[in-house]
């Protein structure tokens, strides 16, 4: 009955969703989970088919990360950018929440392989979500929380220093920008666990990183960092 007063629609193109469609349709949902580039397994840019990856890219040979492992759902282009700019400026949680749902169901088997204990997003600092409403990589994660069936826990992290948008910085800054703006709030929680770390947009890695090193710095073993999307 409810379907007949609001018939749902595909949350990327608003069209009519068919049986069997949920939150996007068919063609959509296609576009969004078809990853066309081979990836660098150090900071997930997109690399080409016979680059020598082994001791990163040229993007970041030279950089050191404080995550072990890194992976992408996909480029930040296209549907998915349009996606998480609606979940991100849009204000509009569903779209997060959403797109969650359908990256833990696609990536499912290599994020497992990992054997994550606890699923962690990166935190934004309160006054930042006091003003959007909510945290959209802590959307992403409860959705892999979810589906890997262990714990989310977003409150063991935080976000002390309201640092400028890391869009805003040049990128030889940007490492510099986030330094001392992380602080675990239970160390001993995190001491012999394996973290999966959750980020929406990852561009240089340096958020990620410094949010691995407080978690590296409470004892965790290791930290998994994985993204929706990768800016080139």
């Amino acid at each position: 009955m409810l379907d007949l007063v609001f018939p749902p629609i595909c949350l990327a193109c608003d069209q009519p969703l068919h049986a069997g469609e949920n939150d996007f349709c068919h063609d959509c949902l296609s576009s969004l989970t078809q990853e066309n580039h081979y990836t660098c397994p150090r900071c997930t840019s997109s690399v080409g088919q016979f680059t020598d990856v082994s001791d990163g890219c040229s993007r970041c040979q030279n950089v050191k990360f404080h995550f072990d492992f890194a992976y992408r759902f996909g480029p930040y282009e296209n549907l998915l950018r349009e996606v998480l700019l609606r979940a991100k400026f849009g204000k509009l949680p569903i779209y997060g929440e959403a797109l969650g749902r359908l990256w833990a169901k696609t990536d499912r088997e290599r994020i497992a392989q990992h054997n994550p204990d606890v699923v962690l997003p990166v935190p934004l600092h309160w006054w930042r979500r006091l003003c959007r409403g909510f945290n959209q990589s802590q959307l992403l994660s409860q959705a892999w929380a979810k589906e890997l069936g262990i714990a989310h826990v977003p409150r063991w992290l935080r976000r002390v220093r309201a640092t400028p948008p890391q869009t805003q910085q040049v990128p030889s800054r940007r490492r510099k920008n986030m330094i001392g703006a992380f602080r675990t709030t239970v160390w001993s929680q995190f001491k012999g666990i394996k973290v999966l770390l959750v980020d929406d947009v990852l561009t240089t890695g340096s958020t990620l990183s410094e949010a691995a090193r407080v978690i590296k710095q409470a004892g965790a073993k290791e930290v998994i960092a994985i993204v929706a999307a990768h800016r080139d």
